[in-house]
């Protein structure tokens, strides 16, 4: 009739448990963020690359229009992004990877005060960093995506001056 309540041990297997899926979501969470940022530094290089080619055509072609200024901002603006995206992404795949104790609490479950208030702060600190990783990852992308600007427009300006038209 009266449900049997858990024994201390089947209250710490439980606890265990729990403990082990938080664990799962950091580790599931932050390697999703690094394999993104690996990418991103894929695509970052293609982007460096692309740039040296564009910078190498444009000058001659542009010295005779007077952009010449313009030109050497929208490259140094280029390989600045570039290079702050790649700082970026390195920053957030930098290995600092949780220990096996900094993701499984071994307290007891029905401890108070003290060991809850530094479980607390446990999962507090592993949430701060998904998040700072989360963050440098976003803005990696954002300075990618403004050193294409450069591009596309140092190319089209190479394609209008070596069109005789």
């Amino acid at each position: 009739m009266w449900a049997e309540l858990p024994t201390t041990t089947e209250r710490q297997l439980q606890y265990l448990e729990k403990q082990k899926e938080v664990g799962r979501f950091f580790y599931d969470h932050l390697s999703i963020i690094d394999f993104k940022a690996s990418c991103l530094l894929i695509v970052d290089s293609i982007l460096l690359a692309i740039l040296a080619i564009v910078v190498d055509k444009v000058p001659q072609a542009s010295s005779t229009h007077g952009l010449v200024f313009i030109v050497n901002v929208a490259k140094w603006v280029g390989v600045l992004a570039v290079l702050i995206s790649i700082a970026l992404a390195l920053l957030v795949v930098w290995l600092h990877w949780f220990s096996l104790d900094d993701l499984i609490d071994l307290a007891p479950a029905g401890a108070k005060d003290a060991a809850a208030a530094n479980r607390a702060a446990a999962v507090d600190r592993k949430f701060a960093l998904l998040n700072k990783r989360t963050l440098r990852y976003r803005f990696a992308w954002v300075f990618a995506f403004i050193s294409l600007l450069p591009i596309v427009g140092l190319m089209l300006l190479h394609i209008y001056e070596s069109n005789p038209n």
